[in-house]
């Protein structure tokens, strides 16, 4: 078996088995863009794990961002937790994603799933990996807990761009940022059977400081919050009833999350959704700039027919 060390600079994908020539310092992500967007193809391409950057806890230690960049454009993948899907150390294992969606229309500039997990660690000595294997050759990324990959705060006053506030239930907790501690409350369904999901509200951090709405309706002004809902991992496939028309996958709020939207899933077992809320989609957007958007998930059990 082949193993591809994954070196990454920023959110840069380094790796022996797609022929891009490791950097000898950090880089933006930008400057890797072509050769990574050479590498799409429509299907039979691996899904490149990815290590974003850390930003202190919320109680101390460190929380560490992990995407992916899946290098087909028609084609997910479904990797199972296992020898071919892992975190390291063993006791984080089963917060990565088992579903990975195609590689984002424009106006994703770097085409790929940012923050799709948290990590957290106590002490900066502690290092997490995450493994992903593919047609035999594994993809591994480290990280790193040097000054060069801390990642933006969750509020960027300067850019007009803020991690809004998300809760689920009125009197249920609320959360901002990617620490990934924001669980709606747990959802039951059968295979086939539409499930009603749960009802979020959004509120702008800073409240009356609020940041002035950017031209493209960021700095969660009027229309400027936005979300998408998303396959993190399970056994089966699912299909979301909200449709979205516009170009990377985002719904408009109040379009999505008013308890109207549903989801179908092929097959019984447990599953957890991806819930991403943020205060700009569009072309140049916080998203692609590590700021500024809120992580929160929803586990459902599913049950056979």
């Amino acid at each position: 078996m082949m193993k591809a060390r994954v070196g990454l600079l920023h959110g840069v994908v380094v790796s022996a088995g797609l022929a891009f020539a490791a950097p000898a310092v950090a880089q933006h992500p930008v400057e890797n863009i072509d050769l990574m967007v050479r590498n799409l193809r429509d299907s039979g391409q691996p899904v490149i794990p990815i290590y974003e950057g850390w930003f202190p806890g919320r109680d101390g230690g460190f929380d560490l961002c992990f995407g992916y960049f899946n290098l087909n454009l028609e084609e997910s993948k479904s990797v199972p937790v296992g020898q071919d899907n892992r975190v390291e150390p063993a006791r984080l294992d089963g917060v990565q994603p088992t579903h990975f969606d195609p590689v984002p229309p424009p106006p994703n500039d770097y085409r790929r799933t940012f923050c799709a997990f948290t990590a957290h660690v106590a002490d900066a000595s502690e290092q997490v990996t995450w493994t992903l294997r593919f047609d035999g050759r594994e993809y591994t990324v480290p990280s790193n807990l040097s000054a060069v990959y801390q990642i933006n705060e969750p509020v960027q006053e300067s850019r007009n761009s803020v991690a809004p506030i998300v809760k689920f239930e009125p009197d249920g907790p609320e959360g901002t940022g990617r620490h990934g501690d924001l669980w709606g409350p747990p959802l039951r369904g059968v295979v086939g059977r539409p499930v009603q999901l749960a009802t979020i509200s959004v509120r702008h951090p800073l409240g009356d400081r609020a940041v002035p709405a950017s031209v493209d309706g960021g700095g969660g002004g009027a229309g400027g919050w936005f979300a998408r809902w998303a396959l993190h991992s399970g056994p089966g496939t699912v299909t979301f009833s909200s449709r979205n028309d516009e170009p990377g996958g985002w719904l408009a709020l109040p379009d999505l999350g008013q308890g109207t939207d549903r989801v179908t899933f092929t097959a019984p077992g447990r599953y957890v959704l991806r819930l991403q809320v943020i205060d700009s989609a569009g072309e140049g957007g916080s998203y692609q700039f590590q700021c500024c958007w809120t992580n929160a998930y929803v586990e459902v059990e599913v049950a056979a027919r």
